[in-house]
């Protein structure tokens, strides 16, 4: 969506423009005055968009590599990237952001970064359940109550959703997150929240099936196999030619090819979390289970 407002101008200088509040200030200074936006501002804001959803930003996500959640909060929004790191190399590999509801957006700041850790958490399940990682968040705040013992009991119920993951939480100075930030001042959409903090399994589903196929895929060893011989990592030549014409490769994610047609390939541990997932919502609506 094209920025109507200074925030949005600003949201998008926190992700063109050097981290220098000196630089963005200046560019923002004048208020007043109306800020032109002709085909030389949308073409650089294409080719923004453009950039953060493709190589070398975006990258597939890597089980073998360390993966951190960098969170933001502010009373328009929350946000959250899921960071990939190896070696000294650092992509991202999925974002979340959200806006927030009336009454959030009258909360404390304290609570509202609670609520992007634990919708960052929740929103990128699949990729993060079951290995360490790392939050990284501007909060201090936040940092000292993962430290303690006895926790307010207002922000108790966030911190209770969070004991199925493994997670340091690192703070960073608000200038070398202004990733997170931008997102969180520009969400999109607030519905998805209700969904979330009902424990809607099914919308979390919805919301998460791409991202949840492509996640499983890698975790197969088969499928990973197949997925190696046919980008050249592995080198085998015979079994590149059978690959390429049983399988291809779409946006990250391995389809075979049946009947003409391209059907993704997902793995027995996959279609059985997918059958578990819709029973245990059929159990929460209270319908008859087929």
């Amino acid at each position: 969506m094209v920025p109507c407002t200074s925030d949005g101008v600003f949201s998008i200088l926190l992700l063109t423009v050097a981290p220098s509040l000196e630089v963005r200030d200046l560019l923002l200074r004048r208020l007043m005055v109306n800020w032109p936006w002709t085909e030389v501002e949308q073409a650089a804001f294409e080719d923004l968009k453009s950039r953060l959803r493709n190589q070398p930003v975006l990258t597939a996500y890597d089980r073998e590599a360390t993966h951190e959640i960098h969170c933001d909060a502010c009373s328009k929004g929350i946000a959250g990237i899921l960071i990939q790191r190896k070696g000294e190399d650092q992509q991202a590999v999925a974002y979340y952001s959200r806006a927030t509801s009336d009454a959030e957006s009258r909360y404390h700041s304290y609570e509202l970064e609670t609520i992007a850790v634990m919708e960052s958490l929740i929103r990128f399940k699949f990729y993060v359940m079951g290995k360490k990682i790392t939050v990284v968040t501007d909060c201090k705040s936040l940092v000292e109550t993962y430290k303690k013992k006895d926790i307010d009991p207002k922000v108790s119920r966030y911190w209770l959703k969070m004991l199925d993951y493994e997670f340091d939480i690192k703070y960073r100075k608000k200038e070398m997150m202004t990733h997170a930030d931008a997102l969180s001042r520009c969400p999109v959409g607030g519905k998805e929240i209700l969904n979330l903090q009902a424990g809607n399994v099914m919308a979390i589903r919805k919301v998460n099936e791409i991202d949840w196929i492509r996640s499983l895929q890698m975790q197969d060893d088969d499928i990973k196999h197949i997925v190696d011989i046919i980008r050249g990592e592995v080198k085998d030549k015979e079994k590149k030619k059978i690959y390429n014409h049983d399988y291809t490769i779409k946006e990250e994610k391995l389809y075979r090819r049946v009947n003409g047609k391209d059907d993704i390939r997902i793995t027995r541990q996959g279609k059985k979390m997918k059958i578990e997932i819709v029973e245990e919502q059929r159990k929460k609506d209270g319908k008859p289970e087929k």
